[in-house]
């Protein structure tokens, strides 16, 4: 009994996990190779900005600017290119790498670089890049803080 009514919890709550995206969420999701846990926060374009665990000590840093497909800048899929990112009243221009496979521009941080303590902050992120074609894109940091610190703490348990 006890295992029905968790399981049902578990699939009320998931949906309310993924109904609301406009402000930074932490939570378990299906990715390739399992389930693990994922921040993420949408914009009113249909942008999407996640972090998931990368490598150990490492998060991954993925950039959808629009609901539409993304296709690979300029038609490579190999594309490498600077972006520019404003966030916690900094700015930073590093590499972005096209991902074919997911279709968004992607970025590994250690977990203590200063964009990703940038993210923890108040305000709004802001991706420009005429290389890629990506005009301002901007996503809320109202809740990234926490959604990042779960993610965080969950890349250290291995999930």
């Amino acid at each position: 009994m006890r295992l029905l009514i968790g399981g049902l919890l578990l699939v009320t709550a998931l949906p309310a996990y993924a109904a609301d995206c406009s402000n930074w969420q932490a939570g378990k999701e299906e990715v390739e190779g399992g389930t693990a846990m994922v921040a993420k926060i949408c914009n009113a374009a249909g942008g999407e900005l996640r972090a998931d665990c990368g490598e150990p000590g490492k998060m991954t840093l993925s950039l959808k600017p629009t609901g539409a497909d993304f296709p690979p800048p300029g038609g490579n899929p190999d594309f490498v290119g600077k972006v520019h990112i404003e966030a916690g009243g900094k700015t930073f221009d590093p590499d972005m790498s096209y991902a074919a496979m997911d279709g968004v521009l992607g970025l590994d941080l250690d977990a203590d670089d200063p964009l990703a303590k940038a993210m923890g902050s108040n305000g709004s992120i802001v991706f420009t890049s005429k290389s890629a074609g990506i005009p301002a894109t901007t996503f809320s940091l109202s809740g990234s803080s926490a959604a990042l610190d779960a993610l965080l703490a969950s890349c250290k348990g291995g999930n």
